[in-house]
Protein backbone atom coordinates (compact mmCIF):
# COMPACT_ATOMS: atom_id res chain seq x y z
CA UNK A 1 0.00 0.00 0.00
CA UNK A 2 1.48 3.36 -0.41
CA UNK A 3 1.54 5.73 2.27
CA UNK A 4 2.21 9.07 2.99
CA UNK A 5 2.99 10.48 6.22
CA UNK A 6 2.18 13.94 7.11
CA UNK A 7 4.24 15.22 10.67
CA UNK A 8 3.36 18.63 12.49
CA UNK A 9 7.06 18.97 14.00
CA UNK A 10 4.56 21.88 16.18
CA UNK A 11 2.56 18.80 17.43
CA UNK A 12 3.23 18.85 21.43
CA UNK A 13 5.00 15.80 21.46
CA UNK A 14 7.11 16.44 18.55
CA UNK A 15 8.22 20.10 19.54
CA UNK A 16 12.10 19.91 19.47
CA UNK A 17 12.08 16.41 18.50
CA UNK A 18 13.36 14.72 15.18
CA UNK A 19 11.54 12.04 13.95
CA UNK A 20 14.09 8.81 15.98
CA UNK A 21 13.53 5.75 12.66
CA UNK A 22 13.83 6.39 9.10
CA UNK A 23 10.58 5.58 7.51
CA UNK A 24 10.15 2.29 6.25
CA UNK A 25 10.05 1.14 2.65
CA UNK A 26 7.66 2.46 0.44
CA UNK A 27 6.21 5.29 2.77
CA UNK A 28 6.81 8.88 1.59
CA UNK A 29 6.92 11.77 4.60
CA UNK A 30 6.37 15.10 4.83
CA UNK A 31 7.17 18.03 7.64
CA UNK A 32 4.59 21.20 6.22
CA UNK A 33 5.76 23.84 8.11
CA UNK A 34 2.87 26.38 7.14
CA UNK A 35 -0.83 25.69 5.92
CA UNK A 36 0.80 26.11 1.82
CA UNK A 37 3.64 23.55 2.81
CA UNK A 38 0.66 21.40 4.80
CA UNK A 39 -1.30 21.78 1.09
CA UNK A 40 1.88 21.32 -1.18
CA UNK A 41 2.62 18.12 0.37
CA UNK A 42 -0.72 16.50 0.29
CA UNK A 43 -0.92 17.36 -3.39
CA UNK A 44 2.28 15.87 -3.84
CA UNK A 45 0.90 12.52 -2.22
CA UNK A 46 -2.22 13.13 -4.91
CA UNK A 47 0.30 12.61 -7.77
CA UNK A 48 1.84 9.54 -6.52
CA UNK A 49 -1.51 7.65 -5.55
CA UNK A 50 -0.74 7.49 -2.15
CA UNK A 51 -3.48 4.73 -0.24
CA UNK A 52 -3.14 5.52 3.07
CA UNK A 53 -2.04 8.75 5.07
CA UNK A 54 -0.56 8.58 7.99
CA UNK A 55 -0.61 11.65 10.11
CA UNK A 56 1.50 12.22 13.60
CA UNK A 57 -0.25 15.07 15.29
CA UNK A 58 -2.97 16.24 17.27
CA UNK A 59 -6.73 17.24 16.50
CA UNK A 60 -5.86 20.74 14.69
CA UNK A 61 -3.40 18.86 12.31
CA UNK A 62 -6.55 16.42 11.18
CA UNK A 63 -8.81 18.88 11.09
CA UNK A 64 -6.33 21.13 8.57
CA UNK A 65 -5.89 18.12 6.70
CA UNK A 66 -9.11 16.79 6.48
CA UNK A 67 -10.24 20.58 5.13
CA UNK A 68 -8.19 20.06 2.13
CA UNK A 69 -8.33 16.50 0.77
CA UNK A 70 -11.62 16.90 -1.15
CA UNK A 71 -9.64 19.34 -3.19
CA UNK A 72 -6.71 17.18 -3.98
CA UNK A 73 -7.58 13.65 -3.98
CA UNK A 74 -10.20 12.33 -6.08
CA UNK A 75 -10.17 9.25 -3.83
CA UNK A 76 -9.77 10.18 0.20
CA UNK A 77 -7.08 8.35 1.53
CA UNK A 78 -7.10 5.63 5.14
CA UNK A 79 -5.94 7.67 7.60
CA UNK A 80 -3.97 6.11 10.61
CA UNK A 81 -3.79 9.32 13.36
CA UNK A 82 -0.84 8.91 15.41
CA UNK A 83 -1.34 11.15 18.43
CA UNK A 84 0.85 13.80 18.84
CA UNK A 85 -0.76 16.48 20.21
CA UNK A 86 -2.17 17.58 23.85
CA UNK A 87 -5.10 15.80 23.85
CA UNK A 88 -5.69 13.75 21.46
CA UNK A 89 -9.53 13.52 21.08
CA UNK A 90 -9.79 12.04 17.63
CA UNK A 91 -7.32 9.02 18.28
CA UNK A 92 -8.63 7.99 21.75
CA UNK A 93 -12.23 7.16 20.25
CA UNK A 94 -11.08 5.64 17.42
CA UNK A 95 -8.53 3.39 19.40
CA UNK A 96 -4.41 2.63 18.18
CA UNK A 97 -3.50 2.53 14.47
CA UNK A 98 -1.18 0.57 13.42
CA UNK A 99 2.83 0.87 12.96
CA UNK A 100 4.15 2.25 10.22
CA UNK A 101 5.58 -1.13 8.47
CA UNK A 102 2.08 -2.83 9.21
CA UNK A 103 0.08 0.13 7.51
CA UNK A 104 2.52 -0.15 4.35
CA UNK A 105 2.06 -3.73 4.01
CA UNK A 106 -1.69 -3.56 4.13
CA UNK A 107 -2.16 -5.06 7.60
CA UNK A 108 -4.93 -2.81 8.75
CA UNK A 109 -8.20 -2.84 10.60
CA UNK A 110 -11.13 -0.43 8.72
CA UNK A 111 -13.26 2.10 10.71
CA UNK A 112 -15.33 4.96 9.44
CA UNK A 113 -16.38 7.73 11.22
CA UNK A 114 -18.31 11.13 9.79
CA UNK A 115 -17.04 14.45 10.42
CA UNK A 116 -19.21 18.07 11.43
CA UNK A 117 -19.16 19.64 7.79
CA UNK A 118 -18.42 23.11 8.34
CA UNK A 119 -19.40 26.09 6.11
CA UNK A 120 -20.21 29.91 6.26
CA UNK A 121 -23.28 30.98 4.17
CA UNK A 122 -21.73 34.65 3.74
CA UNK A 123 -18.33 32.77 2.57
CA UNK A 124 -15.86 34.67 5.02
CA UNK A 125 -14.48 31.57 5.81
CA UNK A 126 -13.47 27.94 3.61
CA UNK A 127 -15.61 24.85 4.67
CA UNK A 128 -13.94 22.83 7.81
CA UNK A 129 -14.27 19.65 8.69
CA UNK A 130 -13.92 18.31 12.12
CA UNK A 131 -15.64 16.55 15.00
CA UNK A 132 -16.01 18.57 18.24
CA UNK A 133 -18.05 21.72 18.11
CA UNK A 134 -18.47 24.01 21.15
CA UNK A 135 -19.40 27.69 22.20
CA UNK A 136 -19.67 29.44 25.58
CA UNK A 137 -18.80 27.86 28.19
CA UNK A 138 -16.87 25.16 26.16
CA UNK A 139 -15.09 28.16 24.53
CA UNK A 140 -13.81 29.13 28.07
CA UNK A 141 -13.15 25.93 28.97
CA UNK A 142 -10.47 25.02 25.64
CA UNK A 143 -8.81 28.40 27.12
CA UNK A 144 -8.99 27.21 30.97
CA UNK A 145 -6.86 24.21 29.38
CA UNK A 146 -4.17 26.13 27.53
CA UNK A 147 -3.11 26.92 31.29
CA UNK A 148 -3.29 23.59 32.67
CA UNK A 149 -0.90 22.59 29.45
CA UNK A 150 1.65 25.58 30.62
CA UNK A 151 1.44 23.93 33.63
CA UNK A 152 2.62 20.47 32.61
CA UNK A 153 -0.48 18.92 32.56
CA UNK A 154 -1.75 16.74 29.01
CA UNK A 155 -3.85 14.12 28.16
CA UNK A 156 -7.20 12.90 29.99
CA UNK A 157 -5.27 14.13 32.96
CA UNK A 158 -5.65 17.74 31.25
CA UNK A 159 -9.27 17.00 30.25
CA UNK A 160 -9.69 16.20 33.86
CA UNK A 161 -8.15 19.02 35.65
CA UNK A 162 -10.11 21.66 32.94
CA UNK A 163 -13.47 19.81 33.10
CA UNK A 164 -13.44 20.64 37.29
CA UNK A 165 -11.87 24.04 36.98
CA UNK A 166 -14.73 24.62 34.21
CA UNK A 167 -17.55 23.25 37.01
CA UNK A 168 -16.08 25.21 39.51
CA UNK A 169 -16.62 28.80 37.88
CA UNK A 170 -20.02 27.29 35.99
CA UNK A 171 -21.24 26.64 39.92
CA UNK A 172 -19.74 29.53 42.26
CA UNK A 173 -19.98 33.26 41.76
CA UNK A 174 -22.68 35.59 41.38
CA UNK A 175 -25.40 34.81 38.40
CA UNK A 176 -23.82 37.45 35.95
CA UNK A 177 -20.17 36.21 36.02
CA UNK A 178 -19.25 35.63 32.29
CA UNK A 179 -19.52 31.80 32.38
CA UNK A 180 -23.22 31.68 33.86
CA UNK A 181 -24.43 34.67 32.19
CA UNK A 182 -23.67 33.13 28.84
CA UNK A 183 -23.86 34.25 25.14
CA UNK A 184 -26.59 35.45 22.75
CA UNK A 185 -26.62 32.07 20.62
CA UNK A 186 -29.84 31.00 18.00
CA UNK A 187 -29.54 27.28 17.30
CA UNK A 188 -31.66 25.30 15.14
CA UNK A 189 -32.38 21.51 14.41
CA UNK A 190 -32.79 20.03 11.20
CA UNK A 191 -34.43 22.73 9.28
CA UNK A 192 -36.52 23.54 12.62
CA UNK A 193 -37.73 27.45 14.34
CA UNK A 194 -34.16 28.89 15.57
CA UNK A 195 -34.53 28.74 19.22
CA UNK A 196 -32.74 32.06 20.16
CA UNK A 197 -31.64 33.25 23.70
CA UNK A 198 -28.42 32.97 25.97
CA UNK A 199 -26.55 29.78 25.84
CA UNK A 200 -24.21 28.61 28.90
CA UNK A 201 -23.02 25.69 26.45
CA UNK A 202 -23.54 24.99 22.92
CA UNK A 203 -21.81 21.45 21.88
CA UNK A 204 -22.08 19.35 18.92
CA UNK A 205 -20.30 16.14 17.77
CA UNK A 206 -20.14 12.85 15.24
CA UNK A 207 -17.59 11.23 17.97
CA UNK A 208 -18.66 7.93 19.50
CA UNK A 209 -16.85 8.20 22.57
CA UNK A 210 -15.53 11.55 24.41
CA UNK A 211 -12.60 11.69 27.10
CA UNK A 212 -13.20 10.67 30.48
CA UNK A 213 -16.72 8.35 29.92
CA UNK A 214 -18.71 11.55 29.59
CA UNK A 215 -22.00 11.61 27.14
CA UNK A 216 -23.22 14.78 26.72
CA UNK A 217 -26.05 13.43 23.85
CA UNK A 218 -27.80 11.07 26.17
CA UNK A 219 -28.96 8.02 23.69
CA UNK A 220 -30.60 9.86 21.18
CA UNK A 221 -29.92 8.28 17.72
CA UNK A 222 -26.60 9.75 16.34
CA UNK A 223 -25.88 11.62 13.21
CA UNK A 224 -24.99 14.96 14.68
CA UNK A 225 -25.44 14.91 18.75
CA UNK A 226 -26.13 18.13 20.02
CA UNK A 227 -26.36 19.81 23.26
CA UNK A 228 -28.62 23.34 24.06
CA UNK A 229 -28.45 24.43 27.60
CA UNK A 230 -29.56 27.82 28.29
CA UNK A 231 -28.01 30.22 30.53
CA UNK A 232 -27.97 30.98 33.12
CA UNK A 233 -28.02 27.09 33.88
CA UNK A 234 -30.60 25.99 36.29
CA UNK A 235 -30.61 23.76 39.23
CA UNK A 236 -26.93 23.41 37.45
CA UNK A 237 -25.57 21.24 40.69
CA UNK A 238 -28.50 19.15 40.14
CA UNK A 239 -28.76 18.65 36.58
CA UNK A 240 -24.73 18.28 35.91
CA UNK A 241 -24.52 14.48 36.79
CA UNK A 242 -27.47 13.73 34.34
CA UNK A 243 -26.48 15.58 31.39
CA UNK A 244 -22.35 14.17 31.88
CA UNK A 245 -23.69 10.59 31.91
CA UNK A 246 -26.36 11.03 29.68
CA UNK A 247 -28.83 10.03 32.01
CA UNK A 248 -32.89 10.93 31.30
CA UNK A 249 -34.35 12.63 33.38
CA UNK A 250 -37.50 14.32 32.72
CA UNK A 251 -36.59 18.03 34.94
CA UNK A 252 -33.80 18.43 32.17
CA UNK A 253 -35.88 20.04 28.93
CA UNK A 254 -38.22 21.98 31.51
CA UNK A 255 -35.23 23.91 32.98
CA UNK A 256 -33.59 24.43 29.30
CA UNK A 257 -31.32 20.92 28.79
CA UNK A 258 -32.18 19.87 25.60
CA UNK A 259 -29.97 17.04 23.52
CA UNK A 260 -30.32 15.00 20.70
CA UNK A 261 -29.19 13.76 17.33
CA UNK A 262 -29.63 15.23 14.19
CA UNK A 263 -28.44 15.52 10.26
CA UNK A 264 -27.44 19.63 10.20
CA UNK A 265 -27.64 22.37 12.19
CA UNK A 266 -27.71 25.81 12.15
CA UNK A 267 -25.65 28.28 14.94
CA UNK A 268 -25.64 32.04 14.67
CA UNK A 269 -23.51 32.96 17.18
CA UNK A 270 -22.31 36.08 18.90
CA UNK A 271 -18.80 35.52 20.13
CA UNK A 272 -16.19 32.91 18.51
CA UNK A 273 -16.58 29.17 18.92
CA UNK A 274 -14.07 26.35 18.75
CA UNK A 275 -13.91 23.11 15.98
CA UNK A 276 -11.38 20.63 17.56
CA UNK A 277 -9.42 23.58 19.22
CA UNK A 278 -8.87 26.37 17.15
CA UNK A 279 -11.02 29.52 17.39
CA UNK A 280 -13.52 30.62 14.90
CA UNK A 281 -15.25 34.11 14.37
CA UNK A 282 -18.63 34.77 15.42
CA UNK A 283 -21.14 34.71 12.97
CA UNK A 284 -23.64 32.05 11.05
CA UNK A 285 -22.71 28.48 10.32
CA UNK A 286 -24.24 25.72 9.23
CA UNK A 287 -23.45 22.55 10.22
CA UNK A 288 -23.93 19.21 8.25
CA UNK A 289 -22.85 15.42 8.17
CA UNK A 290 -20.31 14.34 6.67
CA UNK A 291 -19.33 12.13 4.23
CA UNK A 292 -17.72 9.01 5.80
CA UNK A 293 -14.07 8.85 6.52
CA UNK A 294 -11.82 5.64 6.04
CA UNK A 295 -9.81 5.52 9.52
CA UNK A 296 -6.81 2.31 9.71
CA UNK A 297 -6.41 0.83 13.00
CA UNK A 298 -4.56 -2.19 14.91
Amino acid sequence: MRVGLIRNPKSHRNLGRARAQPLPAGVMGAEPDSQEDLREALAAFAEARVEALAIEGGDGTVRDILGLLPGLFETPPMLAIYPLGKTNVLARDLGPPPRLPALAAGIARPSQRRPLELSWPDGEHPPVRGFILGAAAYRRATELSKRVNRAGVFQTASVAVTLALAIDRALTGRTDNEWRAGEDIAVAVDGGLAREGRRFIVLASTLERLPLGVRPFGDAPRGIGWLDIEAPARRLSAMLLPVLRGRDDPRLEPLGYRRGGAERLSLTLSQPFIVDGELFPAGRVEIALGAPIRFALA
